[in-house]
């Protein structure tokens, strides 16, 4: 990854930070919670795996928010929970918005929302970036 590259990057977390000051964020677990946290994340997370019934969280969630920022994996089961979740919310009125989940997982070269944040900190490394605010 170039400066350039990394400059882009920043601002895409930075954007996915303030979004998620009025939206929830949905994510698999509590590892995908801990790294979106490190990157500056502060808004909502909600952990699919907290005992929780899908749907009830779905409706949980519903009855609180009207947009969602998914940020589940970009892997085969995480594409199918997300076909499900878009459509469980969708149903009941909330607006989906995946670009973060898409664009950010592909920028830091993961699959894996767990994996955001050690492979922010490595390119960070590698380019001699300091520390930037928020993360």
């Amino acid at each position: 990854m170039n400066h350039l590259e990394y400059d882009s990057l920043i601002e895409e977390l930075e954007v996915l930070r303030e979004s998620s000051e009025s939206a929830a964020v949905i994510v698999e677990g509590k590892r995908d919670m801990a790294a979106l946290r490190a990157l500056g994340v502060r808004g909502r997370i909600y952990a699919l795996n907290d005992g929780r019934a899908l749907l009830e969280t779905c409706e949980l969630i519903a009855g609180e928010y009207r947009d969602v920022i998914l940020m589940v994996d970009l892997d085969r089961a995480g594409r199918l929970l997300a076909a499900k979740l878009k459509r469980l919310l969708s149903e009941k009125g909330v607006r989906i918005n995946e670009r973060h989940r898409i664009s950010l997982l592909r920028k830091l070269d993961t699959h894996q929302v767990e994996h955001m944040y050690t492979r922010f900190r490595r390119i960070q490394a590698e380019l001699g970036a300091g520390d930037v605010e928020g993360v």
